[in-house]
C-alpha cells in the first residue's frame, strides 16, 4: 500500500473518529487557548474559525496520530492538539472532561465508560516485543510458544524452569 493510501486511509478514520467526538462533545471550541499540535492549521478554508479538538493519552499512537493531524488540519482547517503523556493521562483527563478524547493502551471496563458516559473503540495496534536478560542464555535462542507466552503474561507461568518454557526450549 502506497503512502498516499494510507494517508488517505488515515485522514478517513480521522475524519470518523472526530465527527464522533464533535458529536458526543455537543462540539467543539473554536475559542480554546491551546496551541496547535503536530502541525494543525487554525483557520479553516474560507478564512472561517477552525474547529479546536483537544486530546491526551497514551504515547504509543502518537507518531501516526502526529501525521493525521497534520494532513486533517492541512486539508479541513481542524485545530487538534493531542498531548502524548501516556495511557493514564490521558483517562484522568477525559474523565475529568478537560480533553475531547483521551487514548489509552488499555480498554476501559463498561461499567467505568458507563459513569462517565464515555464510549470506546480501537484505533491502533501494536506489537510486543519481549526481551528477556537470563545469565547463560544467548541471544535469539530462547523460545516461547503462544500458550507459554500467553501463560508468563496471565502470571501462570512466574519462573523460567516452569515445565511449559522447558518443553519449548528442549
Amino acid at each position: 500500500m502506497n503512502g498516499a493510501i494510507k494517508t488517505a486511509i488515515g485522514a478517513g478514520i480521522v475524519l470518523a473518529v472526530l465527527a464522533g467526538v464533535v458529536w458526543l462533545s455537543g462540539g467543539g471550541d473554536a475559542s480554546s487557548g491551546t496551541s496547535p499540535s503536530a502541525g494543525g492549521e487554525t483557520a479553516a478554508p474560507g478564512g472561517r474559525p477552525a474547529l479546536a479538538i483537544d486530546g491526551a493519552g497514551a504515547s504509543f499512537p502518537y507518531p501516526l496520530y502526529s501525521r493525521w493531524i497534520h494532513e486533517y488540519g492541512r486539508m479541513y482547517g481542524v485545530r487538534i492538539n493531542y498531548q502524548s503523556i501516556g495511557s493514564g493521562g490521558g483517562i484522568a483527563q477525559i474523565k475529568a472532561g478537560t480533553v475531547d478524547f483521551g487514548a489509552s493502551d488499555a480498554p476501559l471496563e463498561k461499567d467505568e465508560l458507563d459513569s462517565y458516559g464515555l464510549v470506546q473503540f480501537p484505533m491502533i495496534m501494536g506489537g510486543v516485543v519481549v526481551v528477556v536478560n537470563l545469565d547463560g542464555v544467548g541471544s535469539n535462542t530462547l523460545r516461547l510458544s503462544r500458550e507459554t507466552l500467553a501463560g508468563i503474561f496471565l502470571g501462570r507461568i512466574k519462573r523460567w524452569d516452569d515445565p511449559a518454557v522447558a518443553k519449548d526450549n528442549p
